[in-house]
Formats: structure tokens, sequence, C-alpha cells
């Protein structure tokens, strides 16, 4: 593992006990070589991802509650998978909850974890940082769930939650 990779690991176990079944993932933010703002106008885009990221330490749970902690932002969120309330909170926080609620729609069956995160992808910058959010908890989301989804469903699925439940219309890149 990464230096990085080993602090969110320990952070993790610090944080929420112990360490067993911990798994590290990562979803980098992109650059748009041409393209920007068309995808959602039918346009030609050319995106390339870059080395900046948002690397997630996380392990499943035995219930349906997911517990959040962002390292860049020392905040924390938890929710109930079967309960999801997306009204307040913090404001990262409806990149999770959002992904988790379509993600049920899709029918995947989820578990609750436990995940400590930073990123590197600057924000407000362009290079989609709460895309890199949103990917990397779909990817942790249904790896932790057993769950098959990647590629362009997986990019739907977040786009959908970027647009209804953190009211960002962007397109699915």
């Amino acid at each position: 593992m990464s230096y990085r990779a080993d602090q969110l690991f320990m952070e993790l176990g610090e944080r929420y006990g112990a360490t067993d079944g911990v798994r590290v993932f990562r979803a980098p933010g992109r650059v748009n070589l041409i393209g920007e703002h068309t995808d959602y106008n039918d346009g030609f885009v050319f995106p390339v991802a870059i080395d900046r990221d948002i690397m997630m330490a996380a392990r499943p749970r035995d219930d349906r509650t997911v517990n959040l902690h962002a390292l860049d932002f020392s905040t924390s969120v938890s929710f109930d998978l079967d309960d999801i309330d997306h009204s307040g909170g913090e404001s990262w926080g409806c990149y999770p909850k959002g992904v988790a609620e379509v993600l049920k729609q899709e029918g995947i069956r989820l578990t609750g974890l436990d995940g400590v995160f930073d990123g590197t992808v600057p924000l407000g910058a362009g290079l989609s940082s709460s895309a890199a959010l949103e990917v990397a908890m779909a990817t942790v989301f249904t790896a932790l769930s057993d769950a098959a989804l990647s590629g362009p469903p997986m990019a739907k699925a977040c786009q959908r939650a970027e647009n209804e439940y953190a009211g960002v219309q962007c397109g699915v890149m």
C-alpha cells in the first residue's frame, strides 16, 4: 500500500475500531481536452483521467448504517440506508447519500460501511472533484455489497445522483 492508503487505513481503525475487511479504493479526477459542457448537448468530448483523486479506506458493516469521515474537511456523515435524509448536514454528504439512493433504485442491495477518505482533486477547479467522490462511493458500495456495476452504467448512476440529489445539472462525464 502507499503511504496515503496506509494513513487512511490507520485513520479508519482509530475512528471506527477494527480494521478487519478494510479495502482501499481510488477514483481519479479528470480534465477535458475538448468538449467542456458539451456532453449533455450531444457534442463531442475528450476527457482524460488525471493524477489527482479521491482515495477511500472502507470496510463493510453488519447493519445498514453508513459512517463516512472526510479528512479534508474534518467532518463526518452518518446515515441509514433504509431512511436516507437528503436535507441539511454536511454539503459533501449529499453526494454519497445520492449515490446510495440511486444504486438502491437500480436494485442493488447495499450493505452499511465505515469509510474514511481524502482527496487531492482541487475543489471548484473544473476537474470533477464531485464526480470523483461519487465514483469512489459507487465503487465502494458495489464492491462491499458484492454487486456488479461499472463503466457507463456506473457513470450514469453517478450523474443521476449529482443531478437529482446534489442539484448540479451536469453531464455524464
